[in-house]
């Protein structure tokens, strides 16, 4: 790996997933707690959240959908409307 190469932080053996619910907010109120004693003394971890927080952002898109799903979904319902008036008569 060269010199100014920036290496990956690593963290502490199985706390990835408590970063990731820790990040999310999550976490019981006790388990927070002690996530955050942890970090106070865990340079590797703390290193390892910040860049977990500046990647998690990224991986969530808006997923806004097209015009023709909102056509589509209006005609069902109006037509599942019809249907149920249909059979209650």
């Amino acid at each position: 790996m060269a010199k100014n190469e920036k290496r990956p932080s690593t963290t502490c053996d199985n706390m990835e997933q408590d970063f990731v619910l820790y990040y999310y907010h999550e976490l019981q109120i006790s388990e927070q707690s002690n996530i955050e004693l942890h970090l106070k003394d865990c340079e590797g971890c703390r290193l390892y959240l910040d860049e977990m927080a500046s990647i998690l952002p990224l991986t969530v898109t808006a997923d806004e959908p097209p015009q023709a799903f909102w056509d589509r979904y209006s005609r069902e319902m109006r037509q599942k409307l019809a249907d149920t008036r249909g059979k209650k008569s």
